[in-house]
C-alpha cells in the first residue's frame, strides 16, 4: 500500500534556523522542496546562500575518526552539545598541528614518492638507465602517452622515419604509453606533430627531494615503490601513536572517544546546515520550510511543535494549489515487501494509484509455480534464494525463497519430484499424463489468464474513479465498456464452442456492439460532455478511419493477451516433457539410473528453464497486465535527512 502523506509548512525566525533544523528536521523523515519554487504567489522570498559553517571541521574530524579506527555508526550524535563538539575539534586540531611536522615531512615525501611510481610504472618495460636521461645534449626526448588509434597512424606514416625513434611502453588497450627521441633541430616540429596524433606529455621525475634517481628504471620503479611501503607503515605507526597519547596524557582535553562523538554531532550539524539551501527566508527575517510527510510522521511532528513558540507548524492535505505532486512511499508486509523490486522495475505508482505490489506478489508466485512445478527443484530455488539474501543481500533472493515454495506446492499438486513423477501421486494431475490432462492444463491456463485480465481491468477502473476520470473508467478499453464487451465476447465464444444455444440478438447488441461503439466514439463522448463545439478533431471520415483501426488494435489485444497466457500451461507441460526426457536419458544405457545425468539434468533445467519461466511471467506482468490499468508515473520519496543513529556507547 501507499502512505498517506501530508504537505506541511514549518516556520520560525532566522535566528532559530539550526535549532529547529536538528531538533525536528534531523529526527523525522521529510521530503523537503525548494521553498522559493514552491512558493511562486509569495512574494519577498529569498534562498539562503550562506556556506556550510561546519564542513571544514568535519573533514577534519573525519581524518581523525579514520585514525582512531572507531566505528562512528555507533555513537550518538544527542550525548555531545554543539559547543561541546566545536570546542573538541578545534582542540584536536590544534593537538596534531603542533605534532605533525614530522607527519606533515613523511607525507609529504609519500605522495612524491607515489607520484613517480604512478608516472614510472607506464615505461618499466622500457630498457634504460635513469641517468642517461641527464646526459643528452643534442638529442631531445619527450615521455608520454597517445590513443592507440593515434599510434596505428604514427605507425602507419612516420614510424620508419630515420630522424625520429619511438620506444613503445606499456598499453591498456586504450593508450600507448611510450617515448620518442629526436635530434634538437627539429624539436619544435616533431613536438607540433605529435601534438597533433593527441600525444598527452609526461614529465618523468629526475629526482626526488633534489636526489637523483640513477640506474635502471626497473630498479629504481622497485626501489621507489619499497620506500612507499615503508613510508605507509611509519605514518600508520605515527597517527596511532599521537592517538593514544591523547586517551594517556593528562593535558589533552579529549579522548579519542570524544572525538567520535564530536564527528557524530559535527556531522548532524553540517547535514542540518545544508537544509538551508531548501528554505526560503522572508522579508522580516523568518525562515520558511515545505515539504512531505507521512501522515504518522506528522502528526508526531505536530505534538513536538505544539509547545514550541519559535517553531509553527502546518499540515494540509494535498490540494490543487500545491504545486508538487506527493511523493510515494510503499509500505507492504515483510512477506510482499521483496516484490516492490518488479514494481520499481516498470516505475513506482503515483500517489494516487493504487499500489499493484500486493497482485504481483500473489500473480508472480502462482504464475510461477505453475509454470515450474517441481518440489525438488523448487527447494533447490528456495534454498539458493536464502543464500544469495543472506549472504550476499541479493533482493531477488527474498523473491526465490517464496517462488521456489511456490513450486514446491504446485510440485505437490502435479505430483513431480526432481522430474520423477513416480515417487509421489499427484494432488491434483499429471499435466503432460494424456491429451486430456494436456487440454486441460491449456484451458485452465487460459481460464486464469482471463481471471488475471479482468481484475487489471477492475484496478484500471478504481485508479481512475480515484483520480475522478469517470469517463476514462466507463469508456476505455480496459474501463467498464471494455469489461462488459470482453465478458460478452469470451461468453459467445464459448457457448459455441460447447454446442450451446447462443444468446439472443438484443444481447449481443446490448452486451457487444454498444460497448464497442462506446470504446470507439469515447472521444466525441468526451468533447460533448465539456460542451466543445468540434467533437472530433479532422474531418468525420478520417476520425471514423483511425477509429476503425483503433479498434481493430483493441480487439486484436484481447485476443493476443487472452492466448498469450496459454504460455504458463505450455510451460507446465515443456517442464513435465524436459524431465521425463532426463530420466528416461538416465536409463538408457544399462536399464538402471544414472544418477549423475539426473543431477546433472535437473542442474540444468533449474538454471536455464527456471530462469526462462521467471522472465516469461514478469512479461505476463508488464505486458498482459500492467499495460491495462498502471502507469506507474509516481517519484520516490527520497528524505533529505534520514532519522540519524540515536544508539549510545560507553
Amino acid at each position: 500500500m501507499i502512505e498517506k502523506m501530508k504537505y506541511i509548512n514549518l516556520m520560525g525566525p532566522v535566528t532559530e534556523l539550526d535549532r529547529v533544523s536538528e531538533q525536528y528536521l534531523s529526527r523525522y523523515e521529510i521530503q523537503l522542496e525548494h521553498t522559493v519554487k514552491e512558493l511562486t504567489n509569495e512574494k519577498g522570498l529569498m534562498p539562503f546562500t550562506d556556506p556550510n559553517l561546519y564542513a571544514p571541521l568535519l573533514r577534519k574530524a573525519e581524518g581523525f575518526v579514520k585514525i582512531t579506527g572507531l566505528d562512528p555508526a555507533g555513537y550518538s550524535s544527542d550525548g555531545i552539545t554543539r559547543e561541546e563538539a566545536l570546542s573538541v575539534t578545534e582542540a584536536a586540531v590544534a593537538y596534531f598541528d603542533d605534532l605533525s611536522n614530522e607527519l606533515n615531512r613523511l607525507t609529504t615525501r609519500r605522495a612524491a614518492l607515489r607520484d613517480a611510481v604512478e608516472k614510472i610504472f607506464p615505461f618499466i618495460s622500457i630498457r634504460f638507465r635513469m641517468e642517461q636521461l641527464r646526459e643528452f645534449d643534442f638529442i631531445q626526448y619527450q615521455f608520454g602517452r597517445m590513443p592507440l588509434s593515434s599510434f596505428q597512424q604514427f605507425e602507419a606514416f612516420l614510424y620508419d622515419d630515420a630522424e625520429i625513434l619511438f620506444e613503445k611502453g606499456r598499453s591498456d588497450g586504450e593508450y600507448l604509453w611510450g617515448v620518442y627521441f629526436v635530434p634538437e633541430s627539429l624539436r619544435d616540429k616533431v613536438g607540433s606533430m605529435f601534438s597533433s596524433l593527441h600525444f598527452e606529455r609526461i614529465d618523468l621525475p629526475l629526482d626526488i627531494d633534489g636526489i637523483p634517481l640513477s640506474g635502471d628504471i626497473e630498479d629504481v620503479y622497485e626501489n621507489l615503490l619499497s620506500e612507499s611501503s615503508v613510508l605507509d607503515e611509519q605514518i600508520a605507526a605515527y597517527e596511532i601513536t599521537m592517538m593514544k597519547d591523547a586517551d594517556t596524557r593528562t593535558d589533552i582535553p579529549f579522548t579519542q572517544k570524544d572525538i567520535v562523538r564530536a564527528y557524530a554531532k559535527l556531522k548532524v550539524l553540517s547535514t542540518c546546515f545544508d537544509t538551508r539551501k531548501y528554505a526560503a527566508r522572508t522579508e522580516n527575517d523568518f525562515f520558511i520550510f515545505v515539504g512531505w510527510m507521512t501522515a504518522k510522521d506528522a502528526a508526531r511532528l505536530a505534538k513536538d511543535t505544539e509547545n514550541d513558540e519559535a517553531a509553527v507548524l502546518l499540515v494540509e492535505e494535498y490540494n490543487e494549489s500545491i504545486l508538487s505532486r506527493p511523493p510515494t512511499k510503499l509500505r507492504n508486509p515483510w512477506f510482499i515487501r521483496p516484490f516492490e523490486f518488479f514494481v520499481r522495475l516498470y516505475g513506482l505508482p503515483s500517489y494516487d494509484e493504487l499500489d499493484p505490489t500486493p497482485f504481483v506478489a500473489m500473480t508472480y508466485t502462482i504464475l510461477f509455480g505453475i509454470m515450474f512445478a517441481d518440489m525438488g527443484q523448487g527447494l533447490l530455488v528456495s534454498l539458493l534464494g536464502f543464500i544469495l539474501w543472506k549472504k550476499k543481500g541479493f533482493a531477488l533472493g527474498k523473491i526465490m525463497c517464496v517462488i521456489g515454495m511456490s513450486s514446491m506446492a504446485f510440485g505437490a499438486l502435479f505430483g513431480s519430484v526432481f522430474g520423477n513423477e513416480e515417487l509421489i501421486p499427484a494432488l491434483w494431475m499429471h499435466p503432460a499424463a494424456g491429451p486430456d490432462n494436456i487440454n486441460n492444463t491449456l484451458m485452465y491456463a487460459i481460464g486464469f489468464g482471463v481471471l488475471l485480465i479482468l481484475i487489471s481491468m477492475s484496478f484500471h477502473i478504481a485508479n481512475a474513479i480515484r483520480k475522478k476520470r469517470l469517463l476514462s473508467a466507463a469508456l476505455e478499453p480496459s474501463g467498464i465498456a471494455g469489461a462488459v464487451f470482453y465478458i460478452s465476447a469470451l461468453s459467445s465464444v464459448l457457448l459455441v464452442f460447447t454446442g450451446q444455444q447462443m444468446i439472443a440478438g438484443g444481447l449481443i447488441v446490448a452486451f457487444i456492439v454498444l460497448p464497442l461503439l462506446a470504446m470507439m466514439f469515447r472521444q466525441p463522448l468526451l468533447n460533448l460532455l465539456h460542451r466543445k463545439k468540434k467533437l472530433f478533431h479532422g474531418s468525420a471520415v478520417m476520425f471514423l478511419f483511425e477509429s476503425l483501426i483503433e479498434m481493430f488494435e483493441v480487439l486484436l489485444g484481447y485476443f493476443s493477451n487472452t492466448v498469450s497466457f496459454m504460455r504458463v500451461g505450455a510451460f507446465a507441460l515443456s517442464h513435465a516433457s524436459i524431465m521425463g526426457v532426463v530420466w528416461m536419458l538416465s536409463r538408457a544405457a544399462n536399464g538402471s539410473h544414472n544418477y549423475v545425468v539426473i543431477i546433472f539434468g535437473n542442474l540444468l533445467v533449474i538454471a536455464l528453464e527456471g530462469l526462462i519461466a521467471g522472465i516469461q511471467v514478469l512479461r505476463l506482468q508488464f505486458y498482459e497486465m500492467f499495460s491495462r490499468f498502471y502507469e506507474g508515473s509516481g517519484r520516490a520519496f527520497t528524505p533529505f535527512t534520514p532519522r540519524h543513529n540515536t544508539r549510545r556507547l560507553s
